[in-house]
């Protein structure tokens, strides 16, 4: 038995970091995030000049991402992570 418990226990660890494992963006054109971002994402944003965001996507533009209080155009993003409940985008 406890063979079945550790077993358990790894698996339930494995899930728990899957989940919580951010996806890096390539941040090299809108189109790329667009593809790659829905709305209700969670999202963590290094910009160009260091500033750092972290937010649930409320709505995309063909511009910027926006939650929280928060617009982050595309052009100012240095890096991008995602996590969410939707699936990643085919390619990415």
């Amino acid at each position: 038995m406890p063979r079945l418990s550790h077993l358990c226990c790894a698996l339930l660890i494995t899930l728990t970091a899957a989940c919580a494992s951010k996806k890096a963006i390539d941040t090299g054109s809108p189109d790329s995030i667009i593809a790659a971002v829905n709305v209700g994402d969670e999202v963590n944003i290094t910009s160009k000049n260091g500033k750092l965001y972290r937010f649930v996507v409320t709505r995309m533009t063909n511009k910027a991402l926006y939650g929280d209080g928060y617009r982050v155009g595309y052009d100012e993003m240095a890096s991008l992570k995602r996590s969410g409940k939707t699936p990643e985008a085919p390619g990415v």
